[in-house]
């Protein structure tokens, strides 16, 4: 992997989806800059676990400096559909990508932060996304699996 994370990983069909980050704080002592971090949501071949992609998003700045328990920046688990995959990545948004990684749309849910970091996973019901975005908002959002609604 590229970098730690502790994200749960999914399955879908022959596809195993999971995130993880890079570029600041991943080795203790050693924080660097926090301009190069990145959330990466990765996606490996479940029969042998070799990568098929990695598609890279920049964070939102300022981030933590530190978040408790070090779990890190790519907390969240992933879910998918037969068409998307959706990762959260706290106050940098929701994001979905096709299943060959091109994201398709973004929304922001909010902006807060606390020591603990986001590590909320995601939920499909229907036609939505929810996304309980408590510690950005302090709300539980819907987004429509095709494109955003309510927050922009």
């Amino acid at each position: 992997m590229p970098g730690p994370g502790a994200s749960s990983p999914i399955t879908f069909g022959n596809r195993i989806f999971l995130t993880c980050f890079t570029g600041y704080a991943v080795a203790l002592g050693e924080p660097g800059n926090q301009n190069q971090l990145q959330r990466h949501l990765l996606c490996l071949n479940l029969a042998d676990g070799q990568l098929i992609w990695d598609t890279a998003v920049p964070a939102d700045l300022p981030e933590q400096e530190r978040i408790r328990e070090d779990h890190g920046y790519a907390s969240s688990t992933p879910v998918a559909d037969a068409e998307r995959v959706y990762a959260f990545i706290g106050k940098t948004g929701v994001f979905a990508f096709d299943h060959h990684g091109q994201q398709l749309w973004r929304a922001n849910v909010g902006t807060t932060l606390n020591g603990w970091g986001s590590a909320t996973p995601l939920a499909l019901h229907g036609n939505l996304v929810i996304v309980n975005a408590s510690i950005e908002s302090e709300s539980l959002v819907a987004l429509d699996r095709n494109g955003v609604c309510g927050f922009n």
